[in-house]
């Protein structure tokens, strides 16, 4: 049975669901079988052949041409095969390479000296008493928007100041903390990592 035969005679807007009812059934299996000898999981290789089937049953009214079903199933499975290997392979290169850059954090961590002082308790006092060494204005202005989640609007009404002036009471804050956390970073990451 060819593409072409499931759609002959039918309306753009009819779908012939005993036909593609019974390729369903008559495919399937195969299919998945097909694929998994490429992509060695049955969930995949099940994910890929529906993605067939979809694509037929999305794209059969306009298919034209004639093609043996069969082979054009075939051939469908494998590109998409192919195409999820190909996609596997880039996406198993970026995780080793983030893996290594954390491995090597890491294991600077554990090898330093003083990793006794990097702990996350001194980490938070670190961080205490950058936010407590800021200007009066600055840290209220810091505190009420990243302690107590006000907006930059509300900040400038209740201090009777303008929405710029926040702003740069926010930037000046950060630049500080950025600075006095700046040995703290591997930590940092390591503690998003586990996290």
């Amino acid at each position: 049975m060819s593409i072409k035969k499931i759609v002959e005679g039918k309306s753009n807007m009819e779908k012939d669901t005993e036909s593609f009812e019974l390729i369903f059934k008559k495919y399937h299996q195969r299919l998945c079988f097909y694929a998994k000898k490429f992509v060695e999981d049955d969930v995949i290789a099940q994910d890929i052949v529906q993605d067939v089937f979809m694509n037929l049953w999305d794209s059969q009214e306009i298919i034209e041409m004639e093609v043996v079903l069969r082979a054009y199933l075939f051939k469908s499975v494998y590109n998409r095969c192919l195409n999820h290997l190909d996609h596997k392979k880039m996406a198993d290169k970026h995780h080793e390479k983030i893996n290594q850059n954390l491995k090597y954090l890491e294991v600077e961590y554990y090898n330093s000296s003083d990793n006794q002082e990097h702990s996350l308790f001194e980490l938070e006092i670190k961080i205490d008493s950058s936010i407590e060494s800021l200007p009066p204005q600055c840290r209220n202005v810091f505190e009420m928007s990243r302690l107590r989640g006000l907006k930059n609007r509300e900040i400038a009404d209740a201090l009777n100041i303008s929405i710029k002036v926040v702003e740069k009471h926010i930037s000046k804050a950060l630049i500080i903390l950025r600075e006095n956390l700046v040995e703290y970073l591997s930590l940092i990451l390591l503690f998003i990592k586990i996290r």
